[in-house]
């Protein structure tokens, strides 16, 4: 009758020493990648192949939300070509279950877009020192009308950089704002006078 009274006790600790145990393995496991330098999935599943592919799986789902633009599939895809799998693990606790560790680096995933944004800042810098040095309203004019186009591509790649970087802003930040000031600028001018 006594031991009855306790079962759910001893059912309470043995639960909590199994997770407790899964949650050290994720700690020390995670440790290994810090936030700042790592993109990380874990993921489990009945086999350990499976807990593997669907980490990865995961982990590729980073642009997800994005809308697909010009050349950013294959963009998208070089950098997440970088992903791999690092750890993988037996659930401590005797259940069935297999996990799976997928990281993605931040800094050569960066790197991988640096390119891009060398197509592009130059073009930009080189509009908005147009605009903010010339007098003659209607040639700052033609200069801005040859802006959106870049700055579109420019707020797309910086939609993807903010996904991988640590700090989630645009990559030189500056230039950017710089372009958007210039071409407004440029347009308020022409209402006002």
């Amino acid at each position: 009758m006594k031991i009855t009274k306790y079962i759910p006790l001893l059912l309470s600790i043995l639960l909590f020493t199994a997770c407790s145990g899964n949650k050290n393995i994720l700690q020390d496991k995670m440790s290994k990648y810090p936030y700042q330098e790592y993109i990380t999935k874990i993921v489990s599943a009945e086999e350990k192949q499976e807990a593997k592919d669907l980490a990865l799986i995961d982990i590729k789902k980073l642009f997800d939300d994005l809308p697909d633009t010009d050349g950013s599939k294959e963009r998208r895809a070089l950098i997440l070509s970088q992903a791999e799998v690092v750890e993988w693990w037996k659930a401590p606790d005797g259940e069935d279950r297999y996990y799976a560790l997928a990281v993605l680096k931040r800094e050569p995933a960066l790197q991988i877009m640096e390119p891009y944004y060398a197509s592009i800042d130059p073009q930009l810098q080189n509009l908005t020192t147009k605009i903010n040095t010339e007098q003659d309203k209607f040639l700052r004019l033609k200069y801005a009308i040859s802006m959106p186009e870049l700055i579109t591509k420019r707020d797309d790649l910086d939609n993807e950089y903010k996904k991988i970087s640590y700090e989630a802003t645009p990559y030189q930040e500056a230039i950017i704002y710089n372009a958007r000031s210039a071409y407004n600028k440029t347009f308020y001018d022409i209402k006002i006078n």
